[in-house]
This record gives C-alpha cells, sequence and structure tokens, in this order.
C-alpha cells in the first residue's frame, strides 16, 4: 500500500469513529447515501513548512440522505460538529467546508458539504 492511501485509511478510521454513515477511503463504484467519500483534492500534493515536507490534501464528502430539508440539514450540521473535532484532535488540518452542494447519485440529487482536509507527508 501507498503512503497516501494510508493517509486515505487514516481518515477513514478517524471519520468511522465518530459516525455510523458509511466511509468509503475512495470513490465506490455504487453507493447509496447517506455516504463519506475520501477523494483526492486539487492539488493533490503541496509544499510544506520546510524544504523536505510536502502536504497531502483530501476532499471528504459528507452526503446527505434523502429526507426533507430539516432532516437533511441536521445530518449535515450534526457531522461536521462531529467530523472537525475528531479531525483536528487527529492532526488534520481542516482548510475549508465547501457547499452545501447538490450531489447527482443514480438521477438523484443529494446535499452534500465538502471538507478539504490537509496533513504533512515526506516521502
Amino acid at each position: 500500500m501507498t503512503q497516501l492511501a494510508d493517509y486515505r485509511e487514516e481518515l477513514k478510521t478517524v471519520i468511522s469513529g465518530v459516525t455510523q454513515t458509511q466511509v468509503f477511503s475512495s470513490f465506490p463504484d455504487k453507493y447509496t447515501p447517506p455516504a463519506i467519500l475520501i477523494t483526492p483534492n486539487n492539488p493533490y500534493i503541496t509544499e510544506g513548512e520546510t524544504f523536505e515536507e510536502h502536504r497531502a490534501n483530501f476532499q471528504v464528502w459528507v452526503i446527505a440522505p434523502k429526507g426533507d430539508n430539516e432532516v437533511v440539514t441536521d445530518f449535515i450540521e450534526s457531522h461536521l460538529e462531529d467530523l472537525i473535532p475528531a479531525l483536528t484532535t487527529a492532526n488534520w488540518s481542516v482548510e475549508q467546508v465547501e457547499g452545501p452542494y447538490l450531489t447527482d447519485v443514480k438521477n438523484v440529487q443529494f446535499l452534500t458539504v465538502i471538507l478539504r482536509v490537509s496533513a504533512p507527508i515526506n516521502f
């Protein structure tokens, strides 16, 4: 397994520790929301604090279940309130939270937020 794959698995472990929602460490071929997906961010690798250090950048997609506005909003907000402290405690930097967006899954739209997270990596 690559070092970047290890980072995705670490993210999955941290996230799985605070939610019952299914978590995927890469984009799955098939899934049904609610789900949390971990994907590379753009840019994937950036410069770090020192010459030898880099930062690995990922997106964490939080995709809500289908439901009325109150249910969907509560799902998104409660996940953000659980995920952000868990990620920062595990030494991940939460750079930004984007959205909400509508994500199309099997021709059905689901409310989604995207957390942009990073951590130092040395190759």
